[in-house]
């Protein structure tokens, strides 16, 4: 409304840059509030991948049109669950997988990984072959108010919002990085259950007397197909 109002171009950006200013002045209204007051979500016991395939389902377009390509390998958890909050959870992946993105603006590849350790925590990788972290910041990345990002790029209080849920749920988040050849994080969350993907089993043949063939009735249950979903492959072109 106001730009319509404005003729000289100079004043429309001006009035542009005050409009981005404001949304930046939010953002960091809105990251204070939540970094400040303690978790607000209830957590309850959550199975891991659905919450990873979510948030990369809801990255994918961003990703597509950043020339990023997204693979997801999960099927050593599949079927673990995690003691947490599970909107909060989400929070700490879209910032992490946003933040790859962010870092790779040529294009190049985003993958989300995790295994089993000891069989008492889940690990999830999230790595990016993006542009990096100089050594000397890497210490201060999950300090409030610290931002690897350009100036008005970034609020600084993203990673410390990750870094507190995750020490909420009683897990830990740590970074690794090399200049020019991208960044890792690594998540590690208490096992709080595995189910047992389920596999195909081989079932009791039933005669039909006399024939020494199958009963009809057996021949057509074992014409139905068996198989097993695995955990779900995001590789893009």
């Amino acid at each position: 409304m106001l730009e319509e109002d404005v003729q000289s171009p100079d004043h429309v950006e001006d009035l542009r840059f005050i409009q981005r200013q404001l949304q930046y002045g939010k953002e960091i209204v809105e990251g204070l509030l939540h970094f400040s007051r303690p978790s607000w979500e209830t957590k309850r016991k959550e199975a891991l991948n659905p919450i990873l395939q979510g948030v990369l389902a809801m990255l994918d377009p961003s990703a597509r049109g950043a020339g990023v390509r997204v693979a997801l390998d999960v099927a050593a958890t599949e079927g673990a669950f995690v003691y947490v909050g599970r909107n909060e959870l989400e929070q700490v992946f879209f910032n992490l997988c946003s933040n790859a993105l962010d870092a790779m603006p040529q294009g190049g590849v985003l993958t989300i990984d995790t295994q089993v350790v000891q069989d008492r925590l889940v690990e999830v990788h999230v790595r990016d072959t993006g542009t990096g972290i100089p050594k000397a910041r890497l210490p201060r990345i999950f300090e409030p108010f610290y931002t690897t990002k350009e100036p008005g790029k970034g609020t600084g209080l993203g990673l410390a919002i990750c870094w507190r849920i995750i020490e909420e749920a009683a897990g830990s988040i740590t970074a690794s990085s090399e200049v020019g050849q991208g960044t890792t994080f690594c998540i590690r969350l208490p096992l709080v259950g595995m189910v047992p993907h389920p596999t195909p089993r081989e079932r009791p043949q039933v005669m039909a007397q006399r024939t020494g063939r199958p009963a009809a009735a057996e021949t057509d249950r074992r014409q139905e197909s068996y198989g097993i979903t695995d955990a779900q492959d995001f590789d893009r072109g």
